[in-house]
């Protein structure tokens, strides 16, 4: 539960949000990260969450089309992002241990 450098949990990275920072103590607390190379990988998590969500919300604005170059709808290209982001945070987290889903 400790950053393996000074036995103390570390504080979540500036510039997370809520919800990333909220998993960030999450994670400390519930799994053994004990070295600079595992709070790397929950830092990975966290800025995955951020970069899911803020796809999230562009696609809820957006849409999940969007009208191409030519004037035809085409898939919104954030769509690419949620799913790099959603992948990127589910093999952190399979990297730390956890086996659940994530909404």
């Amino acid at each position: 539960m400790t950053d393996g450098l000074d036995g103390e949990m570390p504080k979540p990275p500036k510039g997370l949000s809520r919800e990333a920072r909220q998993l960030w103590t999450d994670l400390h607390r519930q799994f053994e990260i004990d070295c600079a190379t595992k709070t790397m990988v929950v830092r990975t998590a966290c800025d995955a969450l951020d970069r899911l969500r803020g796809a999230q919300k562009a696609i809820k604005k957006d849409g999940l089309t969007v009208i191409g170059r030519y004037g035809s709808p085409i898939l919104n290209p954030v769509t690419v992002v949620e799913r790099s982001a959603r992948h990127a945070l589910m093999a952190a987290l399979g990297q730390i241990g956890y086996g659940g889903g994530i909404e």
